[in-house]
């Protein structure tokens, strides 16, 4: 044989799917969200939350902040100023471990910039006589793709962040941009 080698079907490298079985592939995945497969076809997405009341901040008269107990654990969250004639704005922010982002916010030494500006932030509120609420998100939220209940996991950073972001923008509030 003079140096070749003859190749045998084991010695090819393995071959792309076809273009056919992929199309199938994707179609399958894409019906399970009930996804229209052609252009200009509708994806219809909403989320749902329902915000619980965790409880006011306050400021002791050392200055002190104190928040709420609140669970450990993944969740969003939602400060609202309010003063005698009602709510003057909202932040909404979310956390990896809610426990410890409040723990970060009342005593924010060497927590980073915007968790020390936002404890100044709450501070000069509370200064003023205005009163923050806080509600937080750990349970009761859905994702619907196409009318279908999907899973919601809070632990994931992605969807805390879809989430968040679906809240902002419902609600006209402001972004804590903080992140852990």
């Amino acid at each position: 044989m003079n140096g070749i080698r003859r190749l045998t079907t084991g010695d090819l490298p393995p071959q792309p799917p076809s273009a056919a079985a992929a199309t199938q592939r994707t179609a399958a995945a894409a019906s399970l969200f009930g996804v229209p497969q052609t252009p200009g076809g509708l994806v219809q997405i909403s989320i749902e939350l329902r915000w619980r009341l965790a409880g006011e901040i306050r400021a002791g008269r050392d200055g002190r902040l104190s928040f709420p107990e609140v669970v450990e654990g993944p969740a969003l969250y939602r400060f609202r100023f309010l003063d005698e004639t009602g709510p003057k704005a909202a932040m909404i922010g979310e956390a990896a471990d809610l426990a410890r982002r409040f723990a970060q916010f009342a005593n924010p030494t060497g927590a980073g910039e915007s968790v020390q500006m936002f404890h100044d932030l709450l501070r000069i509120r509370l200064g003023q006589g205005q009163r923050i609420e806080l509600d937080i998100v750990t349970s009761d939220r859905t994702l619907r793709i196409a009318g279908r209940a999907h899973p919601v996991d809070l632990a994931d950073l992605g969807v805390r962040r879809l989430l968040e972001q679906a809240a902002r923008i419902a609600e006209g509030a402001s972004a804590i941009d903080d992140q852990d």
